[in-house]
């Protein structure tokens, strides 16, 4: 009895082991990842005051690298004098070779202690994760690349085609007139804006002049109108005023005299010649006042000082005489 109880106590015992020993060596994290890639693996701690562990491979290491180091933390959040828990993050990259196969793994493992507040540590303590390659899918990243890329540039190009089209339908419709539904000539009406600016720089040209400058700026203005009527109408004007300019100077030229200008307001900015000769005429009229005012001035000054002689003769001589001579001889 006592042997059966040995033996069963014997089988829970290493029943417990094996249990505990699955419970050790089973994973924490799986993790799936295609040849020449590289995934993250990390582990956050909670409520600890300090945290010291160190990454490890297992496996397939000629597929797989691993880039960690070894982890020393504490915590820096206080309140006052009094350090408090924080929050540990522990972290390590695996990255597979571009020759890995599907199927090829590896485990990492990271084996850590932690602190508490009077720097007592507990562990050891291991977190695992285990790495594998998986197979490959039948569209490649290259062709998905491939395939975007295409995708991209048709919808451009088919944008471009569409802006291209309504840009010029635009230009189109702005050369159409709404009232004919034909396009628009101005050909005529910049000639005629060409005839008048070679007469610009005319000064013979009396009062047409003022009628001239007015009749090139309303051109200028119908020159994207959209009316014909309008047009034709202003470029009529605007041969009429050059037609008649070019009669004034033809006959000028022919009767050997200049046009004359007529007094006419004008309706543009100009400088009043008339006004100019003015000054220089007020100049010297002012200069000649002066001049006369001086002179005046010279010859009072010259009989005031001539009326200072005295009107009593006067001999110096009688300067010398003694005050007794004119006195008897008796007085003195």
């Amino acid at each position: 009895m006592k042997k059966i109880k040995k033996i069963i106590s014997g089988i829970l015992i290493i029943a417990l082991s094996a249990a505990m020993a699955a419970v050790v060596y089973a994973s924490d994290y799986s993790v799936s990842m295609e040849a020449g890639e590289t995934e993250t693996l990390s582990f956050s701690c909670e409520n600890i005051y300090g945290f010291e562990g160190e990454f490890s491979i297992t496996g397939d290491t000629d597929v797989f690298s691993l880039d960690a180091d070894y982890v020393f933390w504490y915590s820096t959040k206080s309140s006052g004098s009094n350090y408090l828990a924080d929050t540990c993050t522990a972290s390590a990259q695996i990255t597979s070779t571009d020759s890995a196969s599907a199927g090829d793994s590896c485990t990492v493992t990271l084996k850590y202690y932690t602190f508490n507040i009077n720097g007592i540590e507990s562990g050891p303590y291991t977190k695992t994760w285990t790495v594998t390659v998986a197979e490959e899918e039948t569209t490649t990243k290259a062709e998905e690349e491939t395939t975007t890329k295409a995708e991209e540039e048709t919808t451009t190009k088919a944008s471009e085609d569409e802006t291209t089209k309504a840009s010029e339908e635009t230009t189109e419709a702005s050369d159409v007139s709404p009232e004919t539904g034909e396009p628009v000539d101005y050909s005529s009406l910049k000639a005629a804006i060409e005839a008048a600016n070679e007469l610009r720089n005319s000064s013979e040209l009396g009062s047409l002049w003022d009628d001239l400058i007015l009749a090139i700026d309303e051109a200028a203005d119908l020159l994207t109108s959209e009316n014909q009527s309008d047009v034709d109408a202003m470029t009529e004007t605007l041969n009429s005023l050059v037609e008649q300019i070019n009669t004034l100077l033809e006959e000028s030229n022919a009767n050997g005299t200049a046009v004359t200008e007529v007094e006419v307001e004008p309706t543009y900015s100009f400088c009043n010649i008339t006004a100019h000769k003015l000054f220089i005429v007020l100049f010297f009229v002012s200069l000649a006042l002066n001049i006369a005012l001086v002179i005046l001035l010279v010859l009072a000054y010259k009989r005031k000082k001539k009326n200072r002689t005295p009107l009593v003769n006067y001999d110096i001589s009688d300067d010398d005489t003694s005050p007794y001579e004119s006195l008897d001889p008796d007085e003195k």
